[in-house]
């Protein structure tokens, strides 16, 4: 039995042409839009287009998620379900799982020469950061007889991105609404309203969050908009979205990199697990985060399970706090796990500046999304002397042991960032 939440009725009973559903980690937006989506096509006349801005394999990512809402549907015989579509038997309506952007490049021109779309369902919206792209998909929902809606789906993004600027700010819309404006519905979702299906670590740190970073717990937690002097932050979203990698290449090498929190409190910093590796074509990749408040133990299992997981060459540890502790911890969990201890001699500015340069000349991509540590990447104000996430310390101890020649620091940086932007 599906019970959705009320908030999502709008999907139902709206009549404009656009809906917008915006909310934080957890408020379970992606399982009401895709079981709308699945109701939908029982309708005759239907054509419903679900894209994301990569999906490199729709039968092994998003389809496995729609069977699960058709068979808490008891539908599953009313499905026949492909690679790249599931087709509805009994109305013959379908659902087609697209891609925005390719391994080979944009797939503008053959998504726009699709017909019959009466749906287009744009998941994590916030990747599509080229406005022309959308405009020319969306000219293609136009099917006769049935209502045409268009339902862009996103994490909450930086105000400077196109969704806000187009549907937001010109109308005053604030955080948080719900209603509609115009041709759009606007619905708002966040954790509290799916706290039954949520486990209760992910509330504990969501609340824990609330405690110690209001910022990014009203941004990730609530899905606010954020609004920030990207000038100020070494990443540019933009620059990762561009370099973003649906899969990484074969890789000459893994590690596991450690930012140990001093203390393990509720209230302390989080404890920076990062796991990147350097690919044949030498570029870096980063491949998971695993960022929490653990204890020692925690953090040392952690990292034990992910230099297993990737099979990684070795852990690095940034001893600057935690010296010969942080060896031994691990070594209480694998004694026989290859380790090395890096120790900061530069400020951490200086430390991340050419790291951040490596997006900046396309040699680094985010295999698909860690949206923690994209956050903090690009809403880290360092040259206001803002503290250094966790996270970001990890990536950067992660790339100086991958690529020491790229990630030293030079004199003349300024000089080279200027020829980006």
């Amino acid at each position: 039995m599906v019970v959705l939440n009320p908030k999502y009725k709008p999907l139902f009973a709206g009549e404009t042409r656009f809906y917008i559903i915006i909310g934080g980690r957890g408020s379970g937006k992606s399982f009401g839009a895709g079981t709308f989506t699945c109701l939908l096509s029982f309708e005759e006349g239907q054509r419903i287009l679900y894209t994301r801005q990569t999906m490199s394999s729709a039968h092994l990512s998003i389809i496995p998620e729609f069977k699960e809402k058709i068979e808490l549907m008891d539908a599953d015989g009313k499905f026949a379900v492909n690679k790249t579509e599931i087709a509805n038997l009994d109305s013959g309506s379908d659902i087609i799982f697209k891609g925005i952007q390719s391994s080979s490049g944009s797939n503008t021109a053959q998504l726009k020469s699709l017909t019959g779309i009466s749906c287009w369902l744009v998941d994590e919206a916030e990747e599509l950061v080229q406005e022309d792209v959308f405009d020319k998909v969306n000219l293609s929902v136009r099917q006769k007889g049935v209502q045409n809606r268009v339902i862009i789906m996103l994490n909450p993004a930086k105000k400077k991105h196109w969704i806000y600027k187009r549907f937001f700010e010109p109308f005053n819309i604030p955080n948080r609404f719900n209603g509609v404006v115009g041709n759009v519905t606007y619905i708002h979702t966040t954790y509290l309203d799916n706290l039954d299906n949520l486990d209760p670590s992910f509330i504990e740190e969501m609340e824990q969050l609330k405690l110690t970073n209001l910022r990014k717990y009203n941004h990730l937690g609530m899905g606010d908009w954020v609004d920030n002097d990207e000038e100020q932050a070494l990443w540019k979203d933009a620059l990762i979205v561009a370099t973003r990698s649906i899969t990484a290449p074969p890789l000459r090498r893994i590690v596991v990199a450690i930012d140990p929190a001093v203390t393990s409190k509720d209230t302390s910093d989080e404890t920076g697990i990062v796991v990147a590796g350097l690919g044949v074509d030498n570029r870096l990749y980063v491949l998971e985060d695993l960022t929490g408040r653990y204890t020692p133990a925690q953090w040392s299992t952690a990292a034990v399970a992910a230099f297993n997981k990737w099979k990684a060459d070795r852990i690095i540890g940034e001893v600057n706090n935690g010296g010969d502790l942080i060896e031994a911890t691990l070594r209480t969990v694998d004694r026989n796990i290859p380790y090395r201890g890096v120790h900061a001699t530069r400020d951490k500015f200086t430390r991340a500046e050419p790291v951040a340069s490596l997006w900046e000349t396309g040699q680094a991509s985010i295999v698909g999304r860690l949206v923690e540590l994209e956050y903090e990447m690009t809403t880290w104000e360092a040259k206001k002397g803002q503290k250094s996430p966790n996270r970001i310390d990890a990536l950067v101890w992660a790339a100086a042991e991958l690529m020491p020649d790229l990630t030293k620091p030079k004199r003349n940086t300024a000089a080279v960032r200027s020829m980006f932007g």
